[in-house]
């Protein structure tokens, strides 16, 4: 006997008949293989217990993820070997509910609850937690594992100095822009946010992603660059932003102590994707990239164009560096004198435009 907890949001526009459609629906599929258990609707969400047997539970999960009707959903436990707990299966809507109001209030509080840790769990969590608690995994028990990976990073040129001449208000509405950009490139293109460090970020995609990695730090340097245009008479078209890319061999899992963990990906690509950012102020290019990543993109790239021979930091020799030829991908400012022109400027209150 199995028995799995999860909570789903309601999908745009559901109606109650919506809802009663689900009712009957499951009625007959869980009469006919023998599934127990409650559904309880609540304030735009569901939440369901489920048990029988361990195939019939399988199916019936992998029924409810491919329903349109429900979002976002999220296996919250799942028990194995367990005792049948309920006679039969059932719908509760508990907003609907009258005569035992004072009964499901506690159940509404509850509920209401869950969706908002769940609204603040979907803004937190790293993308694979979630992505392992969407499938009923426990992220606690994963192992570290070996995989290929590209491995962006980015940073933010001056950030620091912009603190100084921006009121709280401004940079948090720089970051929220940058940000805004950057995360929206990286989860359309199938990416990962790995973490953000306060004035940049890290991100991750698989070996054979290797050529939207690349489509989405150029879409997010082209972002950058219309923004300082549209900022040219003011501070704000001294924003810019380094990208590093690199690609090989990493491991990834759980890091940290019982207090507090961490998913993260580690290993010398990892490393060098930084260490390539960083010398992107010396290149003149916003984007630089090792040979062994300009290798595995396709032909789709013509533009991806040999720039030097560079040393990173913590390297012991030099490496042929690329990045793509494209006007928008360039310094226009001397990265080093980014900082004065930022501080001599008359920084006055600016509205930010995208």
């Amino acid at each position: 006997m199995k028995r799995v907890t999860y909570i789903s949001k309601f999908s745009p526009g559901i109606s109650d008949d919506d809802i009663q459609a689900i009712k009957s629906a499951s009625d007959k599929n869980n009469q006919q293989y023998n599934i127990t258990g409650v559904l309880l609707v609540f304030n735009g969400m569901f939440y369901q217990v489920i048990e029988g047997d361990s195939s019939a539970i399988d199916l019936t999960i992998r029924r409810i993820k491919r329903d349109p009707r429900h979002q976002d959903m999220y296996i919250l436990q799942t028990e194995k070997g367990v005792e049948r707990q309920y006679n039969q299966w059932e719908l509760r809507n508990i907003g609907q509910e009258t005569e035992e109001e004072p009964l499901f209030q506690p159940i509404r509080n509850l509920l209401d609850s869950l969706a908002n840790t769940h609204h603040v769990l979907e803004k937190f969590a790293p993308q694979p937690i979630l992505q392992g608690l969407q499938e009923g995994q426990n992220p606690l028990e994963w192992k570290f594992k070996k995989s290929e990976k590209v491995v962006l990073f980015f940073d933010l040129v001056a950030s620091t100095t912009f603190t100084e001449v921006l009121s709280l208000n401004e940079m948090a509405e720089l970051l929220e822009f940058f940000y805004g950009i950057a995360n929206n490139k990286i989860f359309l293109t199938g990416g990962t946010i790995s973490k953000l460090t306060g004035d940049g970020l890290m991100a991750y995609y698989s070996a054979e992603e290797a050529d939207m990695a690349l489509a989405a730090a150029v879409e997010i340097m082209k972002d950058l660059y219309f923004f300082r245009e549209h900022n040219a008479d003011n501070v704000k078209r001294f924003v810019y932003a380094g990208c590093g890319i690199s690609a090989g061999p990493v491991i990834k899992g759980n890091i940290g102590s019982i207090e507090k963990m961490d998913y993260t990906l580690l290993g010398d690509v990892v490393n060098s994707a930084a260490r390539l950012e960083s010398i992107t102020r010396k290149t003149g290019q916003t984007m630089t990239i090792p040979h062994r990543f300009k290798s595995m993109l396709s032909d789709m790239f013509t533009d991806v164009k040999r720039i030097g021979y560079y040393r990173p930091k913590g390297k012991s020799q030099q490496l042929q560096i690329y990045s793509v030829d494209d006007e928008m991908l360039k310094f226009g400012l001397d990265p080093a004198e980014i900082k004065k022109l930022i501080l001599a400027e008359n920084a006055k209150p600016a509205v930010l435009t995208a």
